[in-house]
């Protein structure tokens, strides 16, 4: 059995529809301010995603990131890290 895959067309603009949510306008924030960081480095960069992603926290979202919208362990806010700590842990000892 063969999986047929599509790729993109790099030559074609592709429209992302608009955010229907303030919670999902932040989250998009989260992928642009770390795709930024990457390209960058600047520190600029870190501290805006550490706000965005205190502001979702603040609004009651407790969402996972996706790993393209996240930063290098180090950069990432204290209390995500933690939380992903805490899933790793019940994840272990559940084998």
């Amino acid at each position: 059995m063969s999986i047929e895959r599509k790729v993109l067309d790099p030559d074609k603009k592709y429209k992302i529809p608009e955010p229907r949510t303030e919670t999902e306008s932040l989250v998009r924030q989260l992928y642009r301010l770390a795709a930024q960081w990457y390209q960058t480095k600047d520190q600029t960069f870190v501290e805006q995603y550490h706000v965005v992603y205190n502001t979702l926290r603040e609004m009651g979202w407790n969402g996972a990131i996706d790993i393209e919208a996240e930063l290098p362990d180090e950069l990432m806010p204290e209390e995500y890290m933690k939380k992903i700590d805490e899933v790793r842990k019940r994840w272990n000892n559940s084998k």
